[in-house]
């Protein structure tokens, strides 16, 4: 089965696609087959049946709704969110225990808590927002790529323990020499963009 939306193809039984957070499950989906009898193709309909008692509560894929989309709890690796986001969307977000790259940027987003349940993130851009505090960063042992562009970060000492990270970009924030001088100390094989 394949998702309408994205053509990504989808494991037997799945809801949403795990590569665009459409649901495909419950509604109908369209697949072309090719007519034998000729070059042309003519479209199968296949309908999905709805949740039922037919299966056991550890059967059924379990998801997260983020910025009115459905989300795999269990098989989103890569999240790009292009739209406001609430509170109640970061703490979904975090739910997705399994994310190693995600794109929040130019969200206006302040508040990075819950973030710090991503422990098997590798690439994070949290660029173009309202961010301070990086405190919750240092709960990501595994960032090797982190994008802070324009935020209003001043303080750089949760970054100093994140000893994966190859790249950093810190453009447009009020840093100072001292602070940088200092995370380039503590981070040597990381590329640092200010």
């Amino acid at each position: 089965m394949f998702c309408y939306k994205c053509g990504n193809q989808l494991p037997n039984g799945a809801i949403f696609c795990n590569k665009c957070g459409t649901k495909v499950f419950g509604g109908e989906i369209q697949k072309k087959t090719p007519d034998t009898a000729n070059t042309n193709f003519e479209t199968k309909k296949i309908t999905a049946s709805p949740v039922t008692n037919e299966k056991t509560p550890s059967e059924v894929t379990h998801s997260v709704m983020i910025a009115g989309k459905y989300y795999d709890i269990e098989n989103t690796t890569h999240l790009q969110i292009k739209t406001a986001i609430t509170d109640a969307d970061m703490i979904n977000i975090s739910k997705l225990v399994n994310l190693t790259s995600l794109d929040l940027e130019k969200l206006n987003i302040c508040n990075i808590t819950p973030l710090a349940q991503l422990t098997n993130l590798v690439k994070l851009d949290l660029s173009f927002n309202q961010i301070s505090d990086l405190t919750p960063l240092l709960h990501l042992p595994n960032l090797t790529e982190l994008w802070l562009i324009s935020n209003n970060i001043s303080n750089l000492t949760p970054l100093e323990g994140l000893h994966k990270l190859t790249f950093l970009s810190l453009s447009l924030n009020k840093i100072s020499r001292i602070k940088l001088h200092r995370l380039k100390s503590q981070l040597p094989q990381c590329r640092i963009v200010f």
